[in-house]
């Protein structure tokens, strides 16, 4: 019997012990994905000693791990100062989580006790199971589109076993109901007339991989070490005599806030309190000049570059 791409379910929860699973559950913890991609990474241990021929010995097997990729609609919990599901992989990827109650839910860089989830990916029949994992995400705002985050993480390797696909599966209650970028609240340096299609946010995480000469895959886990966040923006170019994108570059940085909303308890707003231009060039669309800017989120106290804010 075939198998179906279309027919995927992604589980994700927190360790509370890294790489300990805590047994994601279907009804909790489903995450509404696509474009879900598992790549099961194997070392090649090459055999290149000199002997009396050419030829080469089979090689054998190194190191393993698993890297998975997948698309997610941000969706809110649908009540403003409670967590999302997508929270679990927002602290995944190296942020922390401030919940006021009743209000919001902020998501921001920190630079340690890195909190780490399990992913279960279900490929219409066969289980991956994939522990200790850490990554990074992309948020996309596109015009007319919906606001999505694309998301990529590294986790211990363990052999997939034939499973069914959970016979119940509960997504978040918003599920039906994604938010789509349009009316968004967009402002750069408190200017809020500038005719933008895309805004991409990308955190920048590095995540590196700990060999161990004890453990049976020779990987003994994840960890992120660095971050990078950037952001980029590609504003109809006009003549504006409130600030000038060149004269910004690597000189004056500017607030960017940018929301996108459904309705109470599902919109979500990011800010960059200081984007620190990098690079202006043009670009073009249906005829139309375009900036095409890319700037580095830089921080004033530290671990306050950006956030991600659910109400």
């Amino acid at each position: 019997m075939v198998m179906d791409v279309r027919k995927a379910v992604l589980l994700a929860i927190t360790e509370v012990t890294y790489d300990t699973d805590p047994v994601p559950s279907a009804t909790v913890n489903a995450i509404m994905a696509s474009a879900v991609t598992v790549k099961e990474m194997f070392g090649v241990v090459a055999r290149d000693e000199q002997w009396k021929t050419l030829d080469k010995l089979p090689s054998v097997l190194g190191d393993r791990m698993g890297e998975i990729t997948f698309e997610t609609p941000v969706l809110g919990s649908g009540a403003a100062g409670t967590a999302p599901r997508l929270g679990v992989l927002h602290k995944a990827a190296g942020q922390s989580e401030t919940i006021l109650s009743n209000t919001s839910v902020t998501y921001a860089p920190t630079s340690a006790n890195h909190q780490s989830c399990t992913i279960y990916v279900y490929l219409d029949g066969r289980l991956h199971k994939f522990t200790g994992c850490m990554g990074t995400g992309k948020l996309v705002f596109a015009a007319g589109k919906k606001l999505v985050i694309k998301w990529t993480f590294q986790g211990r390797w363990a052999a997939p076993t034939v499973t069914s696909l959970p016979a119940t599966v509960t997504y978040e209650t918003t599920a039906k109901v994604p938010p789509v970028c349009k009316s968004c609240t967009l402002t750069y340096n408190a200017y809020i007339g500038l005719v933008i299609a895309n805004v991409e946010f990308d955190d920048g995480n590095k995540v590196i991989k700990r060999p161990s000469l004890s453990d049976p895959n020779a990987i003994v886990g994840f960890e992120i070490t660095d971050r990078n966040p950037k952001i980029t923006l590609d504003p109809e170019s006009q003549f504006i005599t409130s600030f000038n994108f060149r004269g910004d570059v690597l000189a004056t940085t500017r607030g960017i806030i940018i929301a996108a909303a459904q309705a109470a308890g599902n919109t979500i707003t990011l800010n960059v309190p200081q984007a620190n231009l990098a690079k202006v060039d043009y670009g073009a669309a249906n005829n139309i000049v375009l900036e095409k800017l890319e700037a580095e989120c830089a921080a004033n106290n530290g671990d306050d570059s950006y956030s991600i804010v659910y109400t």
